[in-house]
């Protein structure tokens, strides 16, 4: 891990927006919105110290999928073990060290710092010009990333994507399944899928992306009880023969078509399968691609 020591100075930054921005939701883009509409100003990413899935474990990836990759690229993180147990001096210290010409600071209404998160907006107006952005509210539910998580559990994906502004992201590494979806019933890719928070176990109508470009599917999430009772998390591709295997793939997730279930046989779950493609390609005709790149 980068040791924010090694960190050079940015002398052209005049505004940051900094937190940990761990869902990407609608209150952190407007965060994003206010730091980024000069070109002085850039994005201060604290990373989590632990190894727990995340709603955005990518965020400079994100960043550059809704604005620009080289906004993305000036962007920095702080890794949270290594600032946590500042006071407010040594935090205002480390910032002035990064950012010489720093003169304002965008943060969320909640934004604490330190050991115990201690310290408080109120001490960094001793400093700098601080923007708050306060609590936002979409259809009356507060805006917040342990909220989305919730939501995403009990598999209300439409709510959570609202909340997030965009269709929920999962990626991963396409990997070996099966073998018998090809030959038994439709070819699907499977997705090593380690950092993601993900969603409760279901069947979905989602976006494949690879290579740049966003393809309707049908995706499932969780243990394929019918046959080898292994966790997965695979797609198929609607109305698309695949010439060659993407190496990695996002899936945007769009609407929940039902739970996980058991089948009696083989031919009621391949039945059950033709009947998801027929209901998500019926529900996807109806949206939009993702927001994103």
């Amino acid at each position: 891990m980068k040791n924010i020591s090694s960190i050079s100075p940015n002398p052209s930054v005049h505004c940051i927006g900094i937190g940990k921005f761990d869902g990407f939701h609608l209150a952190h883009l407007e965060i994003f919105k206010r730091v980024l509409q000069s070109n002085a100003g850039t994005i201060v990413f604290i990373t989590p110290k632990t190894k727990r899935r995340l709603l955005t474990p990518n965020p400079k990836g994100l960043l550059c999928d809704f604005f620009d990759c080289a906004i993305a690229q000036n962007a920095i993180c702080l890794p949270l073990n290594q600032i946590e147990y500042m006071d407010c001096d040594a935090f205002v210290e480390l910032l002035k060290r990064i950012f010489p010409a720093l003169q304002k600071i965008v943060v969320g209404y909640d934004f604490r710092f330190g050991k115990d998160r201690a310290h408080s907006i109120n001490e960094l107006e001793a400093y700098f010009e601080v923007e708050v952005v306060e609590q936002m509210l979409q259809d009356g539910v507060p805006i917040h990333s342990q909220r989305i998580i919730k939501n995403l559990e009990m598999g209300e994906i439409e709510v959570a994507n609202r909340l997030l502004g965009r269709e929920y992201m999962i990626g991963g590494e396409v990997i070996s399944g099966q073998g018998r979806g090809a030959l038994e019933f439709v070819p699907t890719l499977n997705l090593k899928c380690e950092k993601y928070v993900l969603p409760q176990s279901g069947v979905y109508a989602t976006w494949s992306e690879w290579g740049g470009v966003k393809y309707p599917s049908v995706s499932f999430l969780g243990h394929r009880i019918s046959t080898d009772g292994e966790y997965a998390v695979e797609t198929h591709v609607l109305d698309r023969v695949l010439s060659c295997q993407p190496k990695d793939i996002k899936i945007f997730l769009v609407q929940k078509i039902r739970e996980n279930q058991r089948f009696e046989n083989l031919s009621m779950l391949k039945a059950r399968i033709l009947e998801d493609i027929k209901e998500a390609g019926e529900i996807l005709s109806d949206q939009t691609l993702p927001q994103g790149k």
